[in-house]
């Protein structure tokens, strides 16, 4: 066939069948049938061979042994690489190889006929053509489905070009040629010319050398090159396509003589499909070719970068665990510097310089991680294991945030560098340091970096225990960190050279600055303190500081003292026993310690203390000690320095085998007392300059004994220093961890009750009480009533009011809200009922009741006409909300005394006891209105007890407190009338629910009640409720103001003795609070989650029926105490007078 020029627009041409052409070709379907019947053979025969054989290197078979030497083999010399020269003719059969320039679908033809012998295909598709026809059609086989038919021959162009690139370019067709020219002799006449041999035995060599040609070109010819062994997809199409080849070699030598049709059809076909498979090998090898060559010049650039930054690389590849080891403890080194000691950092050059070193290693040190990720995940793979192994998402995330980090360094930078030290004047003050913007930025950072980090190397210890230890891979140089490390000794001893030199510009004497008495944690501490403008040197930081100047020697360093120092070359401490400072009655109660001592007891790994102890400590410490002296007092119990301890009673026979094997375990007890301080104790606002001394001790410090603790302690650090000083400024609502309390209930717990405080049995009687004060009765809006039947509703769940009534109230709200304004009560529409979010509700309301309005609503509408359990459903609901929200730290020192108030030191104990009494004034001025007949005062009286029944029944102790206090006050009582009228099963009931609150013997039928929920082996009440708050209170207030907070010493003794009995008694109350503090509803805040306590663990509680809220008459309830509340203020004997009008 001659070289013809082929159109390559998509002209219109004439139709097959009008141009007079055909089907002339043999039937296809039948070879395809007939190939798939012969491959199953082939894998048969295969199977044979190999096990009749050795397996042959893929370079000799290539090479020409493959099938016999006296039929198909290749030119008998040795060679190591083919050659060819491409003559005109072979130019011409490279032609007969098409590729489709746009798709074509013959069913877009007129007619059927057309459709019939003509082919779909779509772009880039390759055709083998067998003949063209003058209309400008072609017969072709396409080979992805080895179909022959007509195509438009316009529509293609030469697969291989005359201005192919030659490799590497990845689009090019060259390595094809040799293949295509041998595949395309054989296609047009496999069989020889005198009709009798069979086929063409050149052509079929021919074509095992258009393979290796292939391979050659494109460095695949053996599985030991770069691009085979790193490219799985490689190593998988390059074993299918010499599948295919051998398959047509072991096919061609069985059918050497035959002249059978069908045998050169099948051969042809198996010529077809290394064709295929070689088209797209070649497409896939230029794609990963590329891909390939990148990674090389991104590797060979990085070379260059670290042979510019002198990294020195390790010898061997490391095991993938013990490189996980050192680069956790690394990172975590790194991170505890940057955030316990960026102060040292901010404001100095050295530092600053130093900073960028240690973030540059850090980005070091995730790289590995990432390659330790992707290794695992890739073995996984190979093993099909059924795990999720895909690199976890923290890796993107730590990748996002590495950018950040970049960014923020530079800046932080650029700022230490354009300063101005001549004009620093140093002060020693001791307080928070305020970092500057480009600080708290880089804080919050490394902050969220450090939980990235911990979760993506606990993937990579997840896959390296389901895979095993293992060594890493070649194609990376390991650098060495330990040889480049930073340690936290050198990293100090820069920094403070650093700011020395600063020191020197703004001429300030370090020698006449005062040091701290501290001495512990002064190797730990803060140096600096202040504002950036009003920079100041903390007195622990100038002990620092001065231990790094050129002629810093003390006194007690002269050599005469040097015997007298300790191993650390410290200062001897004159020690003391700790446990001579522990008192104990003669029960052997604990009732009073130092301190120091309650400190020794906390962390004695001879006697483990009990959770109650430990929990009490740290709720009470503040109110008799501070955040450092603690700090001080478990960094001495540490022993960093391995000192023994004279009064350490050791016993080579005890639970120790050794005094180093104590000693850590009294470590592991020091870390765990920080880890609950940290996790369920920490004040935000007071304790964060505590913080970096902290990080400080657990990097410098805790790390050399305890790695796995110190790394988990510093985590946790880090999660708290994302608040840093200029936010907690900035944001005057950050409030403390709520502190969580190991529950005890031995004081409330209660043996019997006497007699005088007998409670009526049925009261706990649900069916009973329903029944008999009707408390189910709904009461309409025209005042008739109706009582559902028992017991087919929910109660807790389902409203008992009309939706007439709950459309009434909506309205009656719409009133107040238009009453009260956008001052008070902020609103974006006053005319359609739509609810308030109900934090920001409690917010208006109770400073709404703080404001004295000259005139109030006046309202026709009163709460106890409406249901009364669903009254006191809402009630509850209120009183629980309210009652959720009271942390531990409002209950102590008194921080709810009236002489306080102004303080604002218990804000949610004061909207409680607001709202008790303002639910007491409603009952009194429901009763006792101006012009309201005997009759109806007699009835509000009953439903009032109905109201207080119905919270008995839902264990709402402070409403039943305030709604029988209220009955109960004389200016009721001396009302004769209402007591005549009352009928006596509710005088009964009156004088029922009376002794549950009555204060007789101290409140025994309530503490009764009370001690039947508390359980000491709970963690939280089984059923929601609301206890009495008042009593709370009363209680702590008597043990604070009855008990000293120090006892006497009878003995001489360096420390004040804490009366301990007095803050446990304390902490049982809290711990009592918290107990109770389930909620009744899963709405928003008002549902108790989990707590996530180290003496918690399984708090959580699980509620069968929920009390449903309505929202409106929450709303309505809050807004009638307002008004009447307001009534009040300007009249304080209001109620007096009242009662005086009804009775003179």
């Amino acid at each position: 066939m001659k070289s013809r020029s082929l159109s390559t627009n998509n002209d219109s041409v004439d139709s097959p069948t009008s141009s007079g052409l055909q089907d002339q070709s043999f039937n296809y379907s039948f070879n395809d049938t007939t190939y798939s019947k012969e491959s199953e053979y082939l894998n048969d025969l295969k199977k044979e061979k190999k096990e009749k054989q050795e397996k042959h290197n893929t370079a000799n078979l290539l090479s020409g042994s493959a099938a016999g030497a006296d039929s198909i083999s290749s030119n008998p010399q040795d060679r190591k690489s083919l050659r060819y020269s491409s003559t005109p003719e072979d130019e011409d059969l490279v032609s007969l190889f098409l590729s489709a320039l746009h798709g074509f679908d013959a069913n877009s033809l007129e007619l059927t006929s057309d459709s019939a012998i003509c082919l779909s295909f779509e772009k880039n598709d390759v055709a083998f053509v067998h003949s063209v026809d003058s209309s400008g059609w072609g017969e072709v086989t396409m080979i992805k489905n080895f179909k022959r038919g007509w195509v438009p021959i316009n529509y293609f162009t030469e697969l291989v070009k005359p201005s192919d690139q030659p490799l590497p370019s990845a689009k090019s067709k060259s390595p094809l040629k040799l293949l295509l020219i041998s595949s395309a002799k054989f296609l047009r006449s496999p069989a020889e010319d005198d009709g009798k041999s069979g086929f063409s035995i050149n052509h079929i060599n021919d074509i095992r050398d258009g393979v290796r040609y292939l391979l050659e070109k494109t460095d695949c010819l053996s599985r030991s090159t770069d691009i085979v062994k790193k490219k799985p997809i490689i190593r998988r199409i390059r074993k299918s396509l010499l599948a295919d080849w051998y398959s047509l070699m072991i096919k061609a030598d069985s059918y050497k003589h035959s002249t059978s049709v069908v045998h050169l059809e099948t051969l042809q076909l198996m010529v077809l499909q290394v064709v295929r498979k070689s088209l797209a090998f070649l497409e896939i090898w230029g794609i990963e070719n590329d891909l390939l060559q990148k990674e090389n010049q991104e590797r060979q650039l990085k070379a260059k970068a670290e042979k510019k930054n002198n990294i020195p690389y390790l010898g061997e590849q490391p095991y993938a665990k013990e490189r996980l080891n050192e680069i956790h403890n690394l990172l975590f080194t790194y991170i505890g510097l940057i955030l316990g000691r960026l102060d040292m950092i901010e404001h100095n050059p050295a530092g600053c310089q130093l900073l960028e070193n240690l973030i540059h290693q850090m980005i070091l040190l995730l790289r590995e991680i990432l390659f330790i990720s992707k290794s695992s995940v890739m073995i996984l793979n190979n093993r099909s294991t059924k795990v999720e192994t895909k690199v976890d998402d923290n890796l993107d995330t730590l990748l996002s945030l590495v950018s950040e980090l970049v960014s923020s360094v530079k800046m932080f930078v650029t700022k230490t560098i354009h300063e101005d030290y001549g004009s620093l004047n140093l002060t020693v003050k001791d307080g928070l340091y305020y970092y500057s913007p480009e600080g708290d930025d880089l804080i919050g950072i490394i902050s969220r970096m450090t939980r990235s980090i911990s979760a993506s190397i606990e993937n990579c210890y997840r896959y390296i225990t389901l895979i095993g230890d293992f060594r890493l891979g070649e194609e990376k140089r390991f650098p060495d960190f330990q040889a480049i490390k930073i340690t936290p000794d050198s990293f100090i001893k820069t920094c403070s050279e650093g700011l020395l030199k600063t020191l020197d510009k703004s001429k300030v004497d370090l020698k006449e600055l005062k040091r701290s008495n501290i001495k512990r944690q002064s190797r730990y501490s803060m140096v600096r303190s202040g504002l950036n403008n009003e920079m100041g040197l903390t007195s622990s930081g100038t002990n620092l500081l001065q231990e790094f100047l050129p002629d810093s020697k003390s006194f007690i360093r002269n050599s005469v003292f040097e015997p007298y120092l300790n191993e650390s070359n410290e200062e001897i401490e004159i020690e003391h026993d700790a446990k001579s400072e522990i008192v104990y009655d003669s029960n052997g109660k604990l009732i009073g310690a130092s301190f120091k001592g309650l400190v020794f007891l906390l962390t004695d790994e001879l006697n483990k203390p009990d959770q109650f102890l430990i929990s009490s400590f740290f709720l009470t410490f503040k109110l008799y000690a501070n955040g450092v002296e603690l700090i001080e007092e478990l960094i001495g119990r540490f022993n960093i320095t391995n000192k023994f301890d004279a009064f350490d009673d050791y016993d080579e026979t005890g639970e120790y085998s050794s005094y180093e094997s104590r000693l850590k375990n009294r470590r592991r007890i020091i870390c765990k007392m920080f880890q609950i301080w940290l996790q369920s104790y920490w004040d935000y606002r007071n304790d964060y300059n505590l913080l970096p001394t902290l990080i400080n001790f657990f990097n410098e410090g805790v790390s050399q004994f305890l790695p796995i603790e110190s790394k988990k302690l510093i985590e946790l650090c880090s999660k708290l220093t994302g608040l840093t000083p200029s936010k907690i400024k900035a944001s005057p609502t950050v409030t403390t961890i709520t502190p969580i309390l190991a529950h005890s209930s031995s004081s409330a717990t209660i043996a019997n009750v006497p007699s005088i405080v007998s409670i009526n049995d049925e009261l706990d009687n649900d069916d009973y009480i329903f029944e008999e004060y009707e408390l189910a009765k709904m009461n309409t809006s025209n005042r008739n009533s109706m009582l559902l039947p028992l017991p087919s509703i929910n109660f807790n769940n389902n409203s008992l009011l009309s939706k007439s009534q709950i459309h009434e109230i909506e309205n009656l709200v719409l009133q107040y809200r238009r009453f009260l304004g956008t001052t008070l009560w902020e609103h974006n529409d006053y005319t359609h009922y739509y609810p308030i979010d109900v934090n920001s509700l409690f917010d208006k309301w109770y400073t709404s009741c703080q404001t004295p309005f000259s005139q109030v609503i006046g309202i026709d509408y009163n709460l106890v006409e409406l249901n009364s359990f669903e009254f006191a459903k809402q009630l509850t609901l209120i009183e629980s909300r309210i009652f959720l929200s009271m942390k531990s730290e409002e209950l102590l020192s008194g921080n709810f005394a009236s002489k306080k108030s102004k303080l604002n030191l218990s804000p949610n104990v004061s909207r409680s006891l607001l709202f008790t009494n303002l639910l007491s004034e409603y009952v009194l001025d429901s009763i006792l209105l101006p012009e309201l007949p005997m009759k109806k005062r007699i009835l509000r009286f009953k439903n009032w007890l109905n109201v207080a029944l119905s919270s008995y029944y839902l264990k709402n102790f402070n409403s039943l407190a305030a709604i029988i206090i209220s009955l109960q006050n004389h200016i009721l009582s001396r009302l004769d009338e209402i007591w005549i009228g009352l009928p006596d099963k509710y005088k009964n009931l009156f004088k029922d629910l009376m002794k549950i609150i009555h204060p007789d013997n101290n409140y025994k039928g309530y503490r009764y009640k009370i001690s039947k929920i508390l359980d000491e082996n709970e963690t939280k009440s089984p059923i929601p409720l609301v206890p009495y708050i008042n009593l709370f209170l009363q209680d702590l207030t008597f043990i604070d103001e009855g008990n000293r907070d120090f006892r006497n010493s009878n003995s001489f003794l360096r420390s004040k003795i804490i009366n301990i009995d007095k803050f446990l008694k304390i902490s049982k109350i809290v711990s009592n609070m918290e107990y109770l503090q389930v909620g009744y509803d899963n709405m928003g805040p008002t549902k108790k989650s989990k707590r996530n306590s180290i003496f918690s663990f399984n708090s959580g509680s699980s509620l069968n029926d929920n009390v449903s809220p309505i929202l409106p008459l929450q709303e309505f309830i809050l807004l009638e105490f307002w008004r009447v509340h307001q009534a009040n203020l300007k009249h304080d004997d209001r109620y007096w007078v009242l009662s005086k009008q009804i009775k003179p």
